[in-house]
């Protein structure tokens, strides 16, 4: 599942105060409408969310209303998805949008794979279209490559938790499948909107999370094996701490950023960031405060295990490699699928 990758990235996609006071003086573009429901959904910004729902719901169905009637034109796969995000979130959100999906999984638009599949996608959600049933995907690579024709076979679950990945870097073209694969995943409009919501902010297992200690709050450094080895600045820092049954583990996220073998041997060291753990206690320590930083503090100096996530298709794992940064750096070392952690 993707927790751990919305966990990471959450900080960064919250919206920032200046563009929710931009959108409720009035949208420019049907993008920048998409791009902050889809942000506020994803970061959890449940306010923004609500706010940017409201100003925007107006603008929203003014444009449908000019594409019927032909005065504006779906010029592109991109427009076609962001107003195809936009009226899933609305809908979410709790506005009446059941007509503007039905109209969207009916026009007609120039050939384009993308624009196909998402009406796919939207066919499932409205009852139209059987929803896949073959083998799930176990990753991404870099350019999609395959996914459009994966949305019609994947299993609905693999398929949120996998268009649910904002540190992909192709994120500008995933994104537009988080909102109508999540619709199709709770059942279309006549589903659970929260349980939508839910699912947009921690994908499709949250309970696999455990409980949640400590998120990410700032950028991460560069991962840079040369300089990291002796200068402490480029420690990674924790993407996620987490309790689960009476056992912490802390998360370091890689799946989307580290297309490389894990391994330890010689001079090849995939693992130097361990050597920073202190560190990394510090930062997830400081940015805590209450009861979460008491529970932190004595988190550190309890039973810990480190988990690398990372994208079987883009890495792969030496056993020997793990037990050897294990040994070196005196803690205990699991690299998961992020899928499977």
């Amino acid at each position: 599942m993707a927790w751990i990758n919305l966990v990471s990235e959450r900080h960064a996609l919250r919206p920032e105060p200046e563009e929710i006071e931009l959108l409720v003086d009035g949208p420019d573009d049907i993008e920048e409408v998409a791009a902050l429901l889809l942000s506020a959904a994803v970061s959890g910004a449940t306010q923004d969310l609500v706010t940017s729902a409201e100003a925007s719901a107006r603008y929203v169905h003014d444009d449908l209303a000019a594409l019927r009637r032909g005065q504006l034109e779906l010029s592109s796969g991109r427009r076609f998805a962001d107003y195809l995000t936009s009226v899933v979130l609305l809908h979410l959100a709790g506005r009446e949008m059941a007509e503007a999906l039905r109209w969207l999984a009916q026009v007609e638009l120039r050939r384009d794979p993308h624009v196909a599949a998402l009406q796919h996608l939207l066919g499932v959600a409205l009852g139209e279209a059987p929803p896949g049933t073959g083998d799930p995907l176990d990753g991404h690579d870099d350019e999609l490559e395959g996914w459009t024709d994966a949305v019609r076979t994947a299993p609905l679950g693999n398929l949120v938790d996998l268009a649910l990945c904002p540190d992909h870097p192709a994120w500008h073209r995933l994104g537009w499948y988080a909102a109508p694969t999540v619709l199709a995943a709770v059942g279309g409009p006549s589903g659970d909107r929260d349980a939508g919501l839910r699912m947009l902010r921690w994908a499709t297992s949250p309970e696999r999370a455990g409980e949640l200690l400590h998120e990410r709050v700032t950028d991460r450094a560069p991962y840079d094996p040369e300089a990291g080895r002796t200068d402490p600045s480029y420690a990674q820092g924790f993407d996620a701490v987490v309790e689960e049954e009476g056992r912490v583990a802390c998360f370091y996220n890689f799946s989307m950023r580290f297309a490389a073998p894990w391994v330890r041997s010689g001079d090849l060291d995939a693992f130097w960031f361990l050597r920073w753990i202190d560190r990394d206690w510090d930062t997830a320590t400081a940015a805590a405060s209450g009861e979460a930083g008491r529970r932190l503090a004595a988190a550190r100096n309890g039973p810990c295990s480190y988990r690398i996530t990372y994208d079987p298709q883009r890495a792969a794992v030496d056993p020997a490699g793990v037990r050897a940064a294990a040994a070196e750096y005196g803690v205990a070392v699991e690299l998961v699928s992020f899928l499977d952690c």
